[in-house]
């Protein structure tokens, strides 16, 4: 599902993701993660509506990465609390 077609769904986890209303946000990516940061960021990116993405790194930082199988893996991210 994308921005357009349900755009209030998205502006809510826009907004609970800028306001730091949940602690973590995991992320699937449909291929295998990369070990770079700079990369799975990229990977990241691609997986993510781009309604999201100011939002997502703004307020949260990579933590750990789970591979499923080859082509599945999910990414945890926790909130950013440098701030």
């Amino acid at each position: 599902m994308t921005y357009q077609q349900l755009p209030s769904m998205y502006q809510s986890f826009e907004n609970t993701m800028a306001k730091k209303k949940v602690d973590f946000v995991i992320v699937r990516l449909r291929v295998q993660p990369k070990s770079e940061i700079r990369e799975l960021t990229n990977q990241i990116n691609v997986a993510i509506d781009p309604s999201l993405r100011k939002a997502l790194w703004k307020n949260y930082e990579i933590k750990s990465v789970s591979q499923n199988s080859k082509d599945e893996s999910y990414v945890l991210l926790i909130q950013d609390l440098t701030e």
